[in-house]
């Protein structure tokens, strides 16, 4: 039986490794019973990035004419690896081989992606789902770890004073002044009792209410500096990138026109891949 690591979930390439995992079992298998079966070949549990990632080769599975999703289980609709497709299809022979695994890394051999120009559109699509998943779980740890290293705290508000004069003490007159106190009835007496106590524990729930309102509060207005700080900074390197990158283009055309390239092929070229956009975006900067 051929392994399936959750080393390689994320390769573009484990589509095929997945339909042979499914083509082994002797029945069709869910979602679940996928995760438990590479769990099982693994020997540990995968995290939920794993199991994100496992979804996302399904569903290429699907798209790339590998799998087929039959209610809620997997079939493998065909082992057959997409250049053999493309080269029965136009009439030439199929080189046979069946998928080669290494023993070490365990990815396929057989035939790189670079193979497949008919499907390049697929592969793209895929690639960006993976790089998405792995920006928004960089972006996670990153806010993790700031809370974890700013810790939110909230103080306990103090408790209101008893109300007092103006001058903060009762006055002299009030103090000298002998007022009979009445004397309450027992009944009335018990029925007070109760509900000074209710009205306390109301009082108590309100502010534990009001405190863990602010503390959330808190927590977001920490998880969007901290997102806004991650994706600056993301912003900041891909800006140190695209200028390299138009420095290599600029320096490419200086010596394409060196030798004598032609400028009217070579305004196609900007043209098609967009460099004059590129170049008019970097100038409005």
């Amino acid at each position: 039986m051929n392994s399936y690591t959750k080393d390689n979930v994320s390769n573009i390439q484990n589509v095929e490794l997945m339909a042979q995992l499914l083509a082994e079992s002797s029945t069709p298998l869910c979602y679940e019973a996928i995760l438990d079966k590479i769990e099982k070949l693994n020997g540990c549990p995968l995290s939920n990035k794993d199991r994100r990632e496992t979804m996302a080769t399904l569903e290429a599975g699907q798209r790339l004419g590998y799998l087929q999703l039959q209610g809620e289980h997997y079939i493998v609709k065909s082992l057959t690896p997409l250049s053999d497709r493309s080269s029965q299809a136009r009439g030439r022979p199929i080189s046979p081989g069946p998928l080669i695994v290494s023993a070490t890394g365990l990815h396929p051999q057989s035939r790189p992606a670079t193979q497949q120009p008919e499907h390049i559109d697929e592969l793209v699509a895929l690639e960006l789902q993976h790089l998405k998943t792995h920006y928004a779980d960089e972006e996670q740890r990153y806010v993790d770890q700031m809370l974890l290293a700013n810790p939110i705290v909230v103080e306990r508000r103090a408790q209101p004073r008893p109300e007092t004069t103006a001058s903060g003490a009762p006055s002299p007159t009030e103090a000298s002044r002998t007022v009979p106190a009445p004397t309450p009835s027992p009944r009335a007496t018990s029925a007070a009792a109760p509900m000074a106590s209710s009205r306390h524990d109301t009082q108590r729930q309100r502010a534990e209410s009001c405190r863990k309102s602010r503390y959330n509060n808190k927590i977001k207005k920490a998880k969007l500096r901290f997102r806004h700080k991650f994706v600056s900074s993301q912003l900041t390197e891909s800006a140190g990138v695209l200028d390299h990158m138009r420095e290599v283009i600029a320096h490419a055309e200086a010596e394409l026109l060196a030798r004598g390239f032609n400028m009217g092929a070579l305004e196609r070229m900007r043209r098609n891949f967009g460099v004059d956009r590129c170049m008019t975006t970097a100038m409005d900067q």
